[in-house]
């Protein structure tokens, strides 16, 4: 999970990514910030000059999962200081397979995350493509497996936390 923040001024609008100021517009027209706005969340991959880098192609793993946990919005005056983060310690994640691995089976995995301050969500992956993001414990994920006998399973789980810090976890399981 990662923090997005605008912060209007009269003279310039700076752009935070996880706390760091990463960009800032002075040359715009300052009438069109003191009307009435509206917000609006988006993936915005091609539209309003923004460039998905890289661009999607054969490989990218569709839906793209956009969540929000919450957007704030202040009146002119009222704008906090933008956020900093200080939380430099990782989460950390170990994964476990809570059924048989067999041949043409459901397999079911729990990861257990815990943090400083608190896990945001649990990514899986399986044989290196992602697969499915969980937001709250328990985390869990099932995938088949194919009838190939002896096919081997390379199973990650990457937990985040607030501030973006990340741990990833690997386990590999092979069908008898």
């Amino acid at each position: 999970m990662h923090e997005y923040t605008c912060h209007y001024q009269s003279n310039k609008v700076e752009y935070y990514f996880d706390g760091v100021l990463r960009h800032t517009l002075t040359q715009f027209n300052p009438p069109l910030l003191t009307g009435p706005m509206d917000l609006r969340l988006t993936l915005g991959l091609f539209g309003g000059g923004a460039v998905w880098s890289p661009l999607p192609d054969a490989t990218t793993v569709w839906p793209i999962i956009f969540r929000v946990d919450r957007v704030e919005v202040w009146q002119p005056g009222t704008v906090p200081v933008p956020p900093t983060s200080t939380d430099t310690t990782l989460p950390t994640v170990s994964l476990v397979v809570l059924s048989e691995v067999k041949r043409k089976s459901k397999v079911t995995v729990q990861a257990t995350a815990a943090d400083n301050i608190r896990v945001t969500r649990v990514d899986f992956q399986v044989n290196g493509s992602p697969i499915y993001s969980v937001a709250n414990a328990p985390y869990l994920y099932e995938f088949n497996t194919t009838g190939k006998p002896g096919g081997t399973y390379r199973i990650d789980a990457t937990a985040y936390d607030a501030a973006g810090n990340h741990t990833t976890t690997t386990l590999t399981v092979k069908a008898q």
